[in-house]
């Protein structure tokens, strides 16, 4: 398993000066939209290509880092799918460097004005880039925007998740800590000037080496300074078919259950941490919400596994 490494967001590297196994630069354009797609042995990636390859917005670049080093599968996949893609570069890690060293390795390499992560099983709608950067050009106290969330249920079914707007800064607190909860912009469109300014701090034992729920706290970063703007015009469209959150987590045992409320309680605690940080005004706001919050998850965690709490009680 690769080290987990707090990620730097804020660094700078050369993208140039990388292992690059493929590369396609055009200059016809400048490319205003970087798309970072972190990989691990993952055929699902040329989905998430095509995809991209569709998009209607054409100034982008796509930037894919490959966890697994040198892969003539990986390879394949990137020439196939070039041609309709105006940007391409295709870079091998020596070693694996962990999931969210690979996410912040691809911001690492950004220089255009936007940036947005695209998982390698995931996929964009066809207007995606096209409507996010309309508004963030419309709207430019905008941190970030966002579409509708499709959640797949298999490979051909999903829902559409829609995500309310909150104009107000106390609004959008409350309602990310304390509401209906997702981290679904994590994958929109962001300035990158200010994605930069985020951290993941990491967790406390025993989850110390787990960046499973890092998304939340990543954006709560982003939406202490400013807007997430969502729309219903685009659709961002996962492919997650596995049950991984607390409330509803299968096939794990109580031991690993408990740990993965720690990790809740690790994410609540930096959310004061970061209010504590960013405006001491607004921690009590912020631990009032975060009460809620973690009591929320708390009930639902036992609702949902009452038959294996029963069963460890008896």
């Amino acid at each position: 398993m690769a080290e987990i490494i707090i990620p730097n967001f804020s660094r700078i590297i050369r993208l140039r000066d990388q292992n690059i196994i493929y590369k396609k630069e055009t200059n016809d354009e400048k490319c205003l939209i970087t798309i970072g797609i972190p990989t691990y042995k993952r055929d699902t990636l040329e989905r998430a290509l095509i995809s991209v390859s569709k998009q209607s917005f054409r100034r982008f670049r796509v930037i894919v880092s490959d966890n697994s080093g040198y892969s003539i599968k990986t390879l394949k996949i990137i020439k196939k799918v070039s041609q309709n893609i105006p940007s391409l570069y295709l870079i091998a890690q020596e070693h694996n460097i962990g999931a969210i060293s690979n996410l912040s390795f691809l911001l690492n390499c950004t220089k255009t004005k936007y940036f947005m992560w695209l998982a390698d099983d995931d996929e964009i709608s066809n207007n995606y880039l096209e409507i996010l950067f309309e508004i963030l050009e419309r709207e430019p106290k905008a941190i970030s925007a966002m579409g509708s969330w499709k959640k797949m249920s298999n490979s051909y079914q999903g829902i559409i998740i829609n995500n309310s707007r909150y104009s107000s800064n106390l609004g959008r607190i409350i309602n990310f800590i304390a509401g209906s909860q997702n981290d679904s912009a994590f994958y929109g469109l962001h300035r990158t000037k200010e994605i930069r300014k985020t951290k993941f701090e990491g967790y406390f034992p025993p989850n110390k080496k787990t960046i499973s729920n890092c998304c939340y706290l990543i954006l709560f970063d982003l939406i202490l300074k400013g807007e997430i703007i969502y729309t219903s015009q685009c659709l961002w469209i996962s492919h997650s078919y596995s049950k991984k959150s607390y409330h509803s987590s299968s096939g794990l045992t109580l031991i690993g259950k408990v740990k993965i409320l720690f990790r809740r309680i690790n994410v609540y605690f930096l959310y004061c941490y970061k209010a504590f940080k960013y405006n001491k005004i607004l921690l009590p706001i912020v631990f009032i919400s975060s009460l809620i919050g973690l009591a929320r998850d708390i009930f639902k965690a036992l609702k949902n596994n009452l038959d294996l709490f029963t069963k460890k009680i008896i």
